[in-house]
């Protein structure tokens, strides 16, 4: 019961979000990479596959949305059967400032980059979720720790 309320509030949230937009004027993301990146960094979204080139340890990306979504950014095209690390995060119309960090490691003898999300502003909906993951987490959590001390509690008795 617990749980589809939490959901029931993130959805509504996000859709209030939506309805207060004056118009829609897209998104524009500026971010920059720590390490090692010199080259084509791709934004996944819905269907749609966007590519810029980091220079400077530096990207930006502007688009349009209809509603926020679940975007991805890959440190290859997103179609390469090579292994890689991604970070996904919620994509809405807004300014939105992303900082990452990339780790190259050696992964079956081929040197790999491994996306890692650093810090994340200007994205209601990512705040939304994660505030709602963080909440689901200490939901299960509780509810895991309650199981544990009843079952103990039956076998005692």
């Amino acid at each position: 019961m617990k749980i589809s309320n939490y959901i029931l509030t993130i959805f509504s949230s996000i859709l209030l979000i939506n309805c207060t937009k004056k118009e829609n004027e897209g998104f524009k993301i500026k971010g920059k990479i720590e390490g090692n990146f010199e080259k084509y960094i791709y934004l996944k979204y819905n269907d749609n596959i966007d590519s810029t080139l980091v220079e400077d340890n530096e990207f930006s990306f502007v688009g349009e949305n209809e509603n926020p979504v679940e975007a991805t950014f890959y440190p290859s095209s997103p179609n390469s059967k090579k292994m890689m690390g991604v970070v996904s995060f919620m994509l809405e119309n807004n300014k939105i400032f992303i900082s990452l960090k990339n780790d190259q490691s050696d992964y079956r003898g081929e040197l790999t980059d491994f996306l890692k999300l650093d810090s994340i502003s200007g994205s209601k909906s990512q705040e939304l979720s994660v505030a709602f993951n963080s909440k689901m987490k200490s939901t299960f959590h509780n509810e895991k720790e309650e199981s544990i001390k009843k079952n103990s509690f039956m076998k005692t008795c």
